[in-house]
Parts: structure tokens; sequence; C-alpha cells
């Protein structure tokens, strides 16, 4: 630990090194399905991965809309996925 970090820090923020180890876990979870949604098990903050349902925000078709369009806009590229 060090003095820019303090020990808030390293209690809420993972290591590099355990953040890569979860997601390799969560790669490998073969129980896992197309859809699910992951989110940190404590507060939703930090900790393992867990899947839990979406937010009405995430399911937001409006919304998503939006994010795609200003997506475009911003990378100067037309994205037609056909749907």
């Amino acid at each position: 630990m060090t003095e820019s970090t303090g020990p808030v820090h390293a209690f809420w923020v993972p290591s590099h090194g355990m953040c890569s180890i979860l997601g390799d876990g969560v790669l490998q979870d073969m129980t896992l399905k197309n859809g699910d949604y992951l989110v940190p098990k404590r507060f939703g903050f930090y900790g393992p991965p867990v899947v839990t349902p979406p937010s009405d925000l995430s399911e937001d078709v409006n919304i998503a809309k939006q994010l795609w369009t200003l997506s475009e806009e911003i990378t100067g590229q037309k994205f037609d996925i056909g749907a």
C-alpha cells in the first residue's frame, strides 16, 4: 500500500491482479448464459461478479438509440448491423 492509495483505497479497490483473476473466472464460467448481466457482489461496487437482473435504464430502448446515435457521431462511422 502506498501513501497515495491509503487503507480505504486498498479496502474498496481490488488490485490489478485481482481484477484479472475475477475476469478470468467469468470468462471460464460455463453456467453463464448469453444476456446474463454481471455486477460486483458487494454493493454493486466491488467483489466477485454475480448475475443480477439488468436495470430498467439498461433496457430502455430510447436510451440505447441515443447512445448508438451519439457513438456514430463521435466516431464518424455508421454502424449498420442490419437490425
